[in-house]
């Protein structure tokens, strides 16, 4: 981001099988190793701010289900990063199988970190501590022992519903699972036509995979299936609103839900779902669901009665007791041998326990935010940053739910923020955001943040925090959730922000809230189509740029509100091509790019999220590395033999000498100087 002037950024769990469109084909082979750095020039690589965590589970992780064996330890499947983890009876967090890669994922069998996950949901443990996981994108079964070997037991990964032993047999899109006594697996495969519903398919211990119940429901997305003793499935469907059950010998009834969302308590059809997700049962034949459109907890009794049993309706992170406590999106949920029910809270990254008595602890994902001295201050997710007239940083640290401060001594300070997800208003120090992703700074030295998960620009001016809602329609009407994921300020004083839900440009004026860009012209040449961008910027003259991160390209638009790709290969379809190629315009490749900032030139520097690099593309489209090997880590130095780890914001100074970046994955804010 600019130093003097306006600038911005942008993430939302969404159904867990939506994500799954965006991700790139599956590859058994690493890319191409990057082009050297830029030469004829000195460009030295420094940690400004924050301790590396690189290391660390906590903090970075987005779990989806949940599973637990009898001793009592919880595993956790990460979709988003491609890695199952292991919470043990101590609370000792560890990964217990896959390699770590934010989106990208792969198929390879090996142990522990060696092995490779795509996509990977549903979870069950079996009698022996063998945990098996429904690999969405792979199409495949896993299997990982106690020690973390990982091995296939079915699926050919082929896209199609076919009995079989083994990986003669093939699946669709297989999602949740569950366990019998005897380690016999069912999962949920939903059929590449929808007008063929989702079946139930059983594996046996030998591999043998047969298909039980055919073409349940096509009404809607499922969430999680839990079988009770008896043999019944009780299955969420998300998009209903309603909880299934299907006999075991395959009759389908609603058991509780009228199909309207709501939290409405009651009996069977009297009760209301909002996009039930999660879903588990206890030794009694108790039913728990994650509610997630009203961030509540249900139970249900096996005479089909509803009750609220956790979670006070507001989509925050708060510990305590029954409906006092808050979630934040809850998902997959287990059930221990002692009765405690496990919520893996997506959005806010944690894992959460309610007892038998209705407490609610968070026993994955506490964090301490420390202030100080830049070396030892922490961060959690930093995602975007600018700096001020002075000098001074202003980082957007989306983990940690507030703004930071790095003044130009070295000083690490809390400046707005409580540290608990919330969308209060006021001075500074009471003010709360959930989950900032954006953050830009205007020329009266306003800043502006797009806190993300409170849909919702917020403006801090004379250290008072307010909020700017957004609007779809040009004419002021209301409009679905945005999820702004950046946000900028250009020489008018007109904001620009990426609207994570409709993948537009959305510009703010005094007056009118509109849209400015709305993405949906075809071809490269006729505007833009922008997937799951980030990063936003503008330069002097008023134009914006978009780290389109989903299209691994960079994207330009003029103050016409036309749009231009100006950099990132394509195919002939205008279909992404991943890659680290420097080059001229389409002529070069990124992987998922999410920050962008411009100098006074109108040179372009990018944080090429997924290659681990820091570009630099000159007015003319010319693309160049100026920082990183292209693999993760947090080595200082030169520019040739500095690491990154998924760096997410970049801000430069005026003259382009200076470069900040908000190093997400290693938690730390570095210093590019360029002589």
């Amino acid at each position: 981001m600019t130093p003097f002037r306006p600038r911005i950024l942008l993430f939302l769990f969404g159904v867990t099988i939506i994500w799954s469109c965006s991700k790139s084909p599956v590859s058994d082979t690493e890319p191409p190793s990057p082009e050297p750095p830029i030469t004829g020039q000195t460009v030295i690589v420094s940690t400004m701010a924050g301790v590396n965590t690189a290391g660390s589970l906590e903090g970075i992780m987005n779990p989806v289900d949940l599973a637990c064996d009898p001793a009592g330890n919880v595993y956790i499947s990460d979709p988003f990063n491609n890695i199952i983890a292991k919470l043990d009876t101590k609370g000792k967090l560890s990964l217990l199988a896959g390699k770590y890669s934010k989106y990208q994922g792969g198929y390879a069998n090996g142990t522990g970190a060696n092995a490779m996950f795509n996509y990977q949901q549903g979870i069950v443990a079996d009698a022996a501590g063998n945990v098996f996981v429904t690999d969405y994108s792979n199409r495949r079964i896993r299997k990982i022992t106690a020690d973390g070997v990982v091995t296939t037991i079915a699926g050919s990964g082929k896209l199609e519903t076919t009995d079989g032993v083994g990986v003669n047999a093939s699946f669709s899109f297989v999602t949740t699972a569950s366990i019998d006594a005897t380690g016999n697996l069912y999962v949920l495969d939903m059929h590449s036509d929808p007008l063929k519903g989702t079946d139930i398919r059983k594996i046996t211990p030998s591999g043998e995979v047969t298909t039980i119940v055919s073409g349940i429901s096509y009404s809607g997305t499922f969430g999680g299936m839990c079988r009770s003793a008896e043999g019944d499935f009780y299955i969420a469907n998300r998009l209903s609103h309603l909880i299934y059950k299907v006999t075991k010998a395959g009759v389908l009834s609603v058991f509780a839900g009228s199909g309207s969302k709501g939290s409405d308590d009651g009996k069977g059809t009297a009760a209301s779902f909002s996009f039930p997700t999660g879903i588990t049962s206890d030794a009694a034949g108790n039913i728990y669901v994650s509610d997630q459109g009203t961030f509540l907890i249900r139970k249900i009794t096996p005479d089909g009665t509803v009750s609220t049993i956790a979670g006070s309706g507001e989509g925050k992170e708060k510990d305590g007791l029954g409906r006092q406590a808050s979630f934040n999106f809850p998902s997959g949920m287990v059930t221990d041998p002692a009765g405690n029910i496990y919520v893996a809270d997506t959005d806010v990254g944690t894992i959460r326990k309610i007892t038998s008595d209705g407490m609610v602890t968070t026993v994955v994902g506490k964090r301490v935010i420390i202030d100080g001295d830049a070396k030892n201050a922490t961060f959690n997710r930093p995602t975007d940053l600018v700096t001020d007239a002075e000098g001074n940083l202003f980082v957007a640290d989306a983990g940690n739910n507030v703004i930071r401060q790095i003044t130009t001594a070295g000083i690490v300070s809390t400046y707005a923020g409580t540290g608990l997800p919330g969308n209060s208003d006021g001075p500074l120090k009471t003010a709360s955001f959930s989950c900032p992703l954006g953050i830009a700074l205007d020329g009266s030295g306003n800043l502006f943040i797009a806190d993300s998960a409170n849909n919702l620009i917020r403006k801090i001016s004379n250290r008072v925090v307010s909020s700017i809602p957004l609007f779809v329609a040009a004419n002021g009407e209301s409009g679905p959730d945005n999820y702004p994921t950046g946000v900028a300020v250009d020489h008018n004083g007109y904001i620009y922000y990426y609207n994570s839900t409709w993948n537009t440009i959305c510009q703010i004026k005094p007056d009118v809230i509109s849209t400015f860009s709305e993405g949906s012209n075809s071809g490269p040449n006729n505007g833009m189509a922008y997937l799951k961008a980030f990063g936003v910027e503008t330069d002097k003259q008023g134009n914006v740029y978009v780290a389109d991160a989903g299209n691994s390209r960079i994207a330009k638009i003029f103050t016409t509100g036309f749009g231009i790709p100006l950099a990132g290969a394509v195919t002939p379809g205008n279909s992404p091509i991943v890659g680290n190629s420097n080059g001229t315009g389409t002529n070069a490749s990124f992987n998922h790019p999410k920050g962008v900032a411009v100098d006074t030139a109108g040179n372009v520097y990018v944080a090429d999220t997924d290659n681990n690099l820091i570009r630099k593309i000159t007015p003319e489209g010319v693309v160049t590395t100026i920082a990183g090997t292209g693999t993760v880590g947090n080595t200082d130095g030169d520019g040739k033999t500095a690491t990154f780890n998924r760096p997410s914001g970049v801000t430069v100074n005026a003259a382009g000498t200076v470069i900040y970046i908000a190093d997400t994955g290693n938690n730390q804010i570095r210093k590019i100087e360029i002589k």
